[in-house]
């Protein structure tokens, strides 16, 4: 296919022997020279042996055959001189140059229609130019090719052919070359050089083709357009390059810069490029859109950033910047304010990392995005202030219950006392076991005020341990003893096991471990019908700490109910506060207490086969006591000064003053 318009000469007359061959016998005589004479008219060249030799042409050839192995330029010379020639009558004389695998000295004499030429191999400085021009097109990848549109033929270098994957040899034609194009390749390819012919452009077209070895790969070609005296075209040139490599680490830039621009877009991230070399700056239009600007209306300037941080958050963000520049380190993270269109603050969170450093270390070039946190920010300080203000609604309600126990405790211990009084008189069984039930429900309400403030004072942090040598085996023997009369009205067998390896004294709070014990050992004794109450105390002394367990064969509890026991009022379902009584808040306090001693608690149960309620807490070893050898001295003559601002409270110290003999004065 040749560009549309043009066709190869016509040489179809048949060829024709020279009739003047004398001088070529001559030329011949010279070696390492051919010789020739063309008929014009007849359109036939006839070749001494040595021409065709060095030509690699039959002795008799068409002349399209000799006039392609001239250059352009010298197929111009050629052409105006035989015109000349012709012409005027006369003799012409021109030297020109020729190639195959060379470059040849051609000398032509014109005489009308006959031409006479001889030839010789140039072995100049210019053909070996031309060699290496040639080896560096191939090594730079460049295939160089030129079309004849007088005659039709496609010229090809050595490039031309390791692009296509075929060894160096004849061209082949412009069609067989276009072939090598897909169809919408060879389409664009042809559009191109009917445009470069049509309006002398020349045109520049990357597309693929496919390879002889069946290889799609991407060429990168050009063409320009010589045109002859009148203006028409004559030929065709241009290059041709394998840009397989570069398109592809092109088409990967491009993906990758689509999918960081997805992910900023979902992000909704604003960009920023940072040249440090030329001081330039480029803001996305996401940057300016996040802070109420359209992108026109804010330059990309450092200063636009600077001027619309608060003062007192400037100094911080420009140090981190700094030291992202110094090298000190490769990214940087920064949260701050900026002033927004509407007078409005921004949260922004900075991020940034350097692209490129110099050699001492210093950025070149850092990039980074700015992320709007404003929504997330203003969450964050309301979830503060929904948790400030939650807690100070739980130390409200504490104190409160810590009032309201104190305030109730006071009078009850006016009962109690008065109740106790009333044993010591003269009563009748009746009274007496009225006044008995006074005193029972009494003492039982006194304990669930005393539980409602401890828990009141542990959520206020109000709770305080002491640290001071105690003695294990004493306060688990002093919950057993509380505990055994309510133990033996039930016929339940109370025991304790005490490991020999527990040390006799240790640092803690004997009163609040005292306290554990009695809540588990009471709520044992309570949910155990028959069998047994177990209190084991070990020593797990490579873990430094001290184990109580307290093991019943009671009513047990269900799976689903054991996670939630020790929260405050919870108790395994409603039939036990129907049952059994309580507000479950005995093992909320001993889990209180148990944490505040750096122990942990838990439970181990199986309904209908007991339960075994566990704690542990620090074993911090105590110095031992030093015993006195001297007698203890007689008790001195004590008086008290009481001073109770209840009357109940002082009418029942009096009473019980008075009958334990001892001095006193309540005021």
């Amino acid at each position: 296919m040749l560009p549309h318009g043009h066709s190869p000469s016509d040489t179809s007359a048949p060829p024709s022997a020279c009739d003047e061959g004398r001088w070529l016998r001559v030329v011949e005589s010279v070696g390492g020279v051919g010789a020739g004479e063309a008929d014009l008219a007849a359109g036939t060249v006839e070749l001494s042996p040595q021409a065709a030799s060095m030509l690699d042409l039959a002795p008799t050839v068409r002349l399209g055959a000799l006039t392609g192995r001239l250059t352009r330029s010298a197929r111009r010379s050629a052409i105006r001189t035989l015109r000349s020639a012709r012409e005027s009558g006369g003799t012409q004389e021109i030297d020109l140059e020729a190639s195959l695998e060379g470059t040849y000295w051609v000398r032509m004499t014109a005489r009308g229609t006959r031409v006479s030429f001889a030839m010789a191999l140039r072995t100049s400085a210019t053909a070996e130019r031309n060699r290496r021009l040639n080896d560096a097109l191939r090594m730079a990848g460049v295939g160089v090719w030129a079309v004849d549109l007088a005659s039709g033929e496609l010229h090809w270098s050595d490039g031309v052919f390791e692009v296509h994957e075929l060894p160096v040899g004849p061209s082949p034609t412009v069609e067989e070359a276009l072939g090598y194009y897909p169809p919408h390749a060879a389409e664009l390819v042809q559009s191109g050089l009917d445009e470069a012919m049509a309006a002398g452009r020349p045109y520049d077209v990357e597309t693929q083709l496919v390879t002889a070895k069946g290889n799609t790969i991407w060429v990168h070609t050009r063409c320009g357009v010589e045109r002859g005296p009148d203006g028409e075209p004559q030929f065709l040139f241009g290059t041709i390059r394998d840009v397989t490599v570069r398109h592809e680490a092109e088409q990967r830039v491009r993906e990758s810069e689509e999918r960081l621009q997805l992910a900023l877009e979902g992000a909704r991230d604003g960009v920023w490029d940072w040249d440090l070399e030329t001081n330039e700056v480029v803001f996305s239009d996401r940057w300016k859109e996040i802070l109420g600007y359209a992108p026109d209306e804010l330059p990309d300037a450092f200063e636009e950033w600077s001027s619309r941080v608060p003062e007192e958050e400037l100094a911080g963000a420009l140090e981190a910047v700094e030291r992202c520049v110094r090298g000190e380190i490769d990214s940087y993270r920064a949260e701050f304010r900026m002033r927004h269109k509407d007078g409005s603050w921004r949260w922004i969170l900075a991020r940034a990392t350097s692209t490129r450093r110099a050699s001492d270390g210093k950025a070149l070039r850092i990039v980074g995005t700015h992320t709007d946190i404003t929504e997330q920010v203003e969450l964050q300080q309301q979830l503060v202030e929904a948790k400030e203000s939650a807690e100070n609604a739980a130390r409200a309600r504490s104190s409160f219950l810590a009032t309201m126990s104190h305030e109730i405790r006071t009078p009850m211990n006016g009962v109690l006392g008065l109740a106790e009084l009333l044993l010591d008189t003269d009563l009748s069984p009746e009274q007496r076991e009225t006044v008995r039930s006074i005193l029972g429900s009494g003492s039982a309400l006194l304990g669930i005020l005393n539980d409602v403030l401890d828990l009141s004072k542990a959520e206020a942090g109000m709770l305080e341990l002491e640290s001071i040598p105690m003695e294990p085996r004493s306060c688990a023997g002093d919950a057993v003893q509380l505990m055994s009369v309510q133990a033996d009205r039930k016929s339940l067998r109370i025991g304790l096991e005490v490991d020999d390896d527990v040390p006799r004294c240790v640092l803690g709070d004997p009163g609040r471990l005292r306290q554990v014990l009695l809540n588990l050992v009471g709520n044992a004794v309570k949910f155990t019908q028959h069998g047994h109450v177990l209190i084991e105390v070990r020593a797990e002394t490579e873990a430094g700490m001290l184990r109580c367990r307290v093991r019943d064969t009671g009513v047990g509890i269900a799976p689903e109910a054991q996670g939630q026991l020790f929260q405050e009022f919870v108790q395994a379902d409603a039939s036990t506060t129907r049952k059994f009584g309580g507000t479950g808040l005995g093992l909320a306090i001993s889990k209180s207490l148990v944490e505040m001693m750096q122990g942990e608690i838990g439970l181990e149960s199986c309904p209908g086969k007991g339960s075994t309620f566990w704690f542990t807490v620090p074993l911090a070893p105590a110095p031992q006591p030093t015993l006195d050898s001297r007698p203890p001295s007689a008790p001195a003559r004590t008086r008290l000064l009481v001073i109770e601002p209840v009357a109940v409270n002082r009418e029942v110290l009096t009473e019980q003053l008075a009958i334990w003999r001892v001095e006193h004065q309540i005021v």
